[in-house]
This record gives C-alpha cells, structure tokens and sequence, in this order.
C-alpha cells in the first residue's frame, strides 16, 4: 500500500489503516470485515475531528471489502474506491475449497458456523456485494483477470451490484497478467484523477 500513498501523497492527505491481525495492527485473527468496518467509521471520527470534511476511502483485497461495507454505512464518506475485493464471504470459500470437490459445501458450511459462534454475527451478511447496492456516491472498483486469490467472478457481481449506479467506475485490468496485489502504472493515475474529481 505504501506505493499507492506514494502516488496519492501529494494531493491528498493520507491516514494508512492496518486491518485487525494484519501489518502492524494487532489482534490474533481478522474478523472478514466484521469489526473492521466499525474501524473504518473510527478513523473517520477520528478525521472529522481533525478538521477533514472531504473523506475517500480505498482499500485492497479484504480492505476494499471493508471499504465498501464503511462506504454503504457512513454518510462521511464521499467517494471509495476498491482494488481485489470479495463480493461475497460463502462465495470466497467456494474458491477457496475448489479443490476439495464434494467437501467443498459442507467446508463453507463449517466456517460460516465458526465464524458466527466466535464473532457473533453472521459472515453471510458481510457482502459488498449487498452493500454496493446500497451507494450512490463515487465508486472505483478495480481488479485483475488473472487474479489468483478473488476471482474475476467477485468484481463482476460487484459491477452488477452497482449498475444503478451512475457515478460507479471500473478498471479491469484483463490483458495484464497482474496477480493479486500487482497493479499497473495506469492503476495508480486511475486512481489518483477518481479522488480528484470526486473529493
């Protein structure tokens, strides 16, 4: 992430958020987007007391779910922007079992049960999916074809999801061979002109 501060550094002024039990943050496990959406809404207290009145949020891969679930929440924000998010926690899992043929279901099955007897709430109902429907402020979902850990599938759905949107814009990176977390040197002026224009 710190080449995406780099690009945007000198227009903008930046807070880097690590989510729970991830980079510098701690915490033993993440909660999929549970508790991190209420840190997003932190920071954004923590911003507005500072005097910021303007706030975007970009985010990837967990992050970009977690940003879109803040966006669809708080009124604060005013424009997002997501690179490599999920659209959907059940549908994740089943890309992530693949390999495990006809164990597949009952696996997802198990974690979501897991995940609501440790967090206490559902992960079926932490869906950027469900909660792109709901903006209608700026949105710039990006990702890679040949993403090897979220599936193209997921940003398709989130496309679908805002297609009542008229301020939504997508960057499909689909001829350059970019893995997760690779971005290309169009992305980050892609990126930077979308805060602009909407912030």
């Amino acid at each position: 992430m710190l080449s995406v501060a780099l690009a945007l550094h000198q227009d903008f002024s930046l807070l880097l958020l690590d989510m729970r039990s991830f980079g510098k943050s701690g915490g033993p496990y993440t909660t999929l987007g549970i508790k991190e959406r209420m840190d997003v809404r932190k920071a954004a207290d923590y911003l507005k007391e500072r005097g910021y009145g303007n706030i975007g949020v970009f985010g990837f891969s967990l992050g970009g779910a977690v940003a879109v679930l803040a966006a669809a929440d708080d009124e604060r924000i005013g424009a997002v922007a997501s690179y490599g998010s999920f659209a959907n926690l059940p549908l994740l899992g089943k890309s992530a079992y693949r390999n495990l043929l006809f164990l597949k279901q009952p696996m997802v099955a198990l974690e979501l049960l897991w995940a609501r007897i440790l967090f206490r709430e559902s992960l079926s109902r932490v869906s950027p999916e469900n909660a792109a429907r709901r903006l209608s402020i700026p949105v710039f979902i990006a990702h890679s074809a040949d993403d090897e850990q979220i599936p193209f599938e997921h940003t398709l759905r989130l496309k679908e999801a805002l297609k009542d949107n008229t301020r939504a814009e997508f960057y499909f990176m689909e001829n350059e061979k970019a893995l997760h977390g690779e971005l290309s040197r169009d992305f980050y002026t892609r990126l930077k002109e979308f805060f602009l224009k909407n912030l």
